[in-house]
C-alpha cells in the first residue's frame, strides 16, 4: 500500500528528466514528493508524477514536516536559505537528510574560476551579478520563513549565521563567502555520492568529514554494458552549453560564430573518417536556431545516451558527466577553454581522454586524438569518478534509502 512505503521528500529539481530519473524508477518502493520552486511557475515541466510542494506556500521549515512528514529528505544541496533552514529543522526533529550528487562535480577551485568568469561578465553586460536577483517581497518573505524555522533557543545562532553570511557576500563571491563559514545549519546527516574523490568540494567548502560519504557510484550508468558496445559510421559530440547559459543568465564563454567554427572543423574531421557528426545538444540549447547546418551534421536533443555514447566511433565534449561512461568505454577528445579544470587534466593524466584546445584545433589535433589508442587506467577510473560500472547502482541507493 502507498501508505505503507517509506516518505522521502525530494528538495530537488524536476524540470530535467534526468535528474529524477533514479526516483521515477524506486517510486515503487518509496512515496516521493517534491520541493523545488519558490512559488509555482506559469510553465512548470515535471518529469515525474510526485505530489509537488512551494516553499512559500508554507510559513516555515516545521510547517513543511508537518504537512508531508518525512521519513527522510534528499537534497541536491543546502546552501540556499530555505533549505539551510529545512535541514536544521529535520535534524532538531531526528529526520535523516541526505545531499545526493547529481552530475560529475568539479573541484572548490574550478567552481570558484566559473563564478569569476561569469561575473565579470554580467558587469561588462551591465549587471550588478551573474545571478537572477529575487524581488524585495520574495526576500523578505524568505527571511521570515527562516527566522520562524527556529525555536527561541535556537535563532541567535541561526540569526547570527544569516547575519555572518551576508557581511561576506559583499566581499566575496557567494562560494567564497559559504567556505569562510562553515556552519553545521547546512551540514546533511550524509552524502550520498558517485565517489569520494569527485565530491571533494563539500569537504573543502563545507568541512564535511570521511564518514559522512557513502558511495555508491551514479544510478545513470547502470544501462552501459560491454556486450552494448558497437563502432558505428559516426563520432559523437556531447555539447556543452557555451553560448548561452540560463541558470546564470549569462551569454556564456564564447560567441555562437566561434562555436559554430569549431563545429565546423569536428564536422571535417568527421567527413575525412567517412563518418557523420551525431551532437547530443544540453537541454539549455534546445532552442537554439543559431548551429550551424550541414547535411553531414545530426542534432539530438531527447535521444538513448547509451547507445549514442557505445555505439560511437568515438566522443568528443568537454567537462560533461556523460563524458565519464564514455572514457571508460570509448577513445575522448575533451576539448579545453583557457584554463581548463583539474578533472580534465586528471582524466588525460589517467589516459582516459586526450585534451585539445577548443579554438585552436584543427582537424589534423582531432585526428591524432582520436586516433591514438587510449589506454585508461581503468582502475584510477573507477576509484575516481565511478566506483563501479556494474549496474547495480541504482540497487544500491535503494538498499541505502531502505536502510
Amino acid at each position: 500500500m502507498e501508505s505503507d512505503k517509506p516518505r522521502i521528500l525530494l528538495v530537488w529539481g524536476y524540470h530535467r528528466k534526468g535528474w529524477v530519473d533514479a526516483f521515477n524508477q524506486l517510486k515503487d518502493a518509496f512515496r516521493f514528493e517534491l520541493l523545488h520552486y519558490l512559488e509555482k511557475p506559469d510553465n512548470e515541466e515535471n518529469h515525474t508524477d510526485f505530489p509537488t510542494h512551494y516553499w512559500l506556500d508554507f510559513s516555515s521549515a516545521k510547517a513543511i514536516i508537518d504537512r508531508v512528514k518525512p521519513d527522510k529528505v534528499i537534497f541536491m544541496s543546502t546552501e540556499g536559505i530555505p533549505s539551510t533552514a529545512l535541514n536544521a529543522a529535520c535534524k532538531r526533529q531526528g529526520i535523516p537528510t541526505i545531499v545526493f550528487q547529481h552530475g560529475m562535480f568539479q573541484p572548490y577551485e574550478n567552481y570558484l574560476m566559473d563564478v569569476q568568469l561569469q561575473t565579470q561578465q554580467a558587469l561588462a553586460a551591465g549587471k550588478k551579478s551573474h545571478n537572477k536577483p529575487n524581488d524585495r517581497s520574495t526576500n523578505l518573505r524568505l527571511l521570515k520563513f527562516y527566522l520562524r524555522s527556529f525555536s527561541i533557543g535556537t535563532l541567535p545562532g541561526a540569526f547570527l549565521y544569516l547575519f555572518r553570511l551576508r557581511l561576506l557576500r559583499r566581499k566575496n563571491y557567494e562560494i567564497e563567502a559559504l567556505r569562510l563559514l562553515p556552519s553545521a545549519l547546512r551540514v546533511a546527516d550524509e552524502y550520498v555520492v558517485f565517489t569520494r574523490y569527485n565530491t571533494s568540494f563539500f569537504t573543502v567548502r563545507d568541512g564535511v568529514k570521511p564518514d559522512q560519504y557513502v558511495e555508491i557510484g551514479n544510478p545513470e550508468f547502470d544501462a552501459y554494458t560491454e556486450e552494448k558496445v558497437k563502432s558505428e559510421d559516426y563520432f559523437l559530440y556531447i555539447h556543452s552549453p557555451l553560448t548561452y547559459l540560463p541558470e546564470w543568465d549569462s551569454q556564456g564563454f564564447m560567441t555562437q560564430e566561434e562555436e559554430n567554427t569549431c563545429l565546423e572543423k569536428m564536422n571535417a574531421f568527421a567527413l575525412q573518417q567517412g563518418c557523420r557528426l551525431v551532437i547530443k545538444l544540453h537541454p539549455y540549447s534546445w532552442h537554439n536556431e543559431e548551429f550551424v547546418q550541414h547535411p553531414n551534421i545530426e542534432y539530438v536533443k531527447e535521444g538513448d545516451n547509451v547507445r549514442l555514447i557505445l555505439e560511437a566511433r568515438g566522443v568528443f565534449g568537454f567537462n560533461s558527466t556523460l563524458i565519464l561512461p564514455a572514457a571508460y568505454y570509448k577513445t575522448v577528445c575533451l576539448f579545453t577553454l583557457g584554463e581548463f579544470s583539474h578533472i580534465q587534466e586528471d582524466l588525460e593524466a589517467i589516459g582516459a581522454v586526450k585534451l585539445v584546445p577548443f579554438h585552436a584545433c584543427t582537424p589534423a589535433d582531432l585526428e591524432g586524438a582520436m586516433v591514438a589508442q587510449q589506454q585508461p587506467n581503468k582502475s584510477a577510473l573507477l576509484d575516481r569518478y565511478l566506483f563501479k560500472m556494474d549496474g547495480r547502482a541504482l540497487e544500491r541507493l535503494k538498499a541505502h534509502l531502505l536502510n
